[in-house]
């Protein structure tokens, strides 16, 4: 047996390929998440502009998995969504030729975010909705207030 082959005998013993979960979509429940990337593109299908959300789940079962939120901008529905989601994020007032230059200080924020599937001509499509920005000081600040003199150690 090559070396190569005596390394994989050695996955056998420790990693079964059989029990991996399906990673295809993460489950319908609210999350946290990082805001990973965020960019203008134009869809595969139709070419038509789009404002993408990569989030990055930060906690739980599905840690440092990514769910991509793709908002379509061709029709005014789809862009009043769109603000709505980006004054959650923090842009309360910008226009729309100026965006490009503000997306980069959306990055990293971290955002309660709710994974909702519907079915809809035969296919499973599954949402996203920004429920609600966590401010990390604040919570830092409230596990801090939690700790009593007599619980550090030194």
């Amino acid at each position: 047996m090559t070396e190569a082959g005596d390394f994989l005998k050695t996955m056998d013993m420790l990693h079964d390929p059989e029990n991996v979960p399906d990673f295809s979509t993460l489950p319908d429940d609210t999350y946290q998440a990082r805001l990973d990337k965020i960019f203008l593109s134009k869809s595969k299908k139709m070419q038509t502009w789009q404002l993408v959300m990569d989030w990055e789940i930060i906690n739980g079962p599905y840690a440092f998995r990514h769910v991509m939120k793709y908002c379509r901008m061709e029709k005014e529905q789809s862009l009043n969504f769109l603000t709505q989601d980006l004054r959650k994020l923090g842009l309360e007032h910008f226009v729309w030729s100026g965006l490009e230059p503000l997306l980069p200080s959306l990055l990293d924020k971290i955002a309660e975010i709710k994974l909702v599937s519907k079915d809809k001509d035969g296919k499973t499509y599954q949402s996203i909705y920004i429920q609600k920005i966590i401010d990390m000081n604040a919570a830092m600040e409230v596990q801090r207030s939690d700790v009593n003199d007599e619980d550090i150690p030194f």
